[in-house]
């Protein structure tokens, strides 16, 4: 096996295990999993020096849903990988100059981006309904 593979694969298993210990510090799991792409070791070095993060408070009644599971994080997430490994797809195809690695380079930007572009519109109407307000019911009516 080639060793750039391996040193590839050895990078984003470090970015997972540093998005597992970025959660059990109560930070951003998909923050810290898109850092340590970037920034490998120097992450891991960043987690595990900071101190832990307070638990955020929580206003939502019990039962509720968490804010952790809305749509528009997964959609970041996804456009970020996708954006990704279509600039890593871009750099093999410079390096061995084929038509159908520029071809899945520029689908996987293309289909990124327009996550992001997504993510960004989920997020804006999620504050709009959060800024509408309710019906008061009037039980005397």
């Amino acid at each position: 096996m080639n060793d750039t593979w391996i040193a590839t694969w050895g990078w984003v298993t470090l970015a997972l295990i540093n998005a597992g210990l970025a959660e059990q510090k109560n930070r951003s799991r998909v923050v810290w999993f898109v850092a340590s792409l970037v920034i490998g070791p120097v992450a891991t070095a960043l987690i595990v020096i900071q101190a832990p993060a307070p638990a955020p408070a929580s206003s939502l009644p019990e039962g509720s849903a968490d804010d952790g599971d809305r749509p528009g994080v997964l959609l970041l997430g996804a456009g970020l990988v996708l954006v990704v490994a279509g600039a890593v797809t871009a750099l093999a195809a410079s390096a061995y100059a084929s038509w159908i690695l520029w071809t899945l380079a520029a689908v996987g930007i293309v289909a990124g981006a327009a996550l992001v572009v997504l993510h960004v519109l989920v997020r804006r109407r999620e504050r709009e309904l959060d800024r509408t307000p309710l019906p008061v019911a009037h039980p005397h009516d």
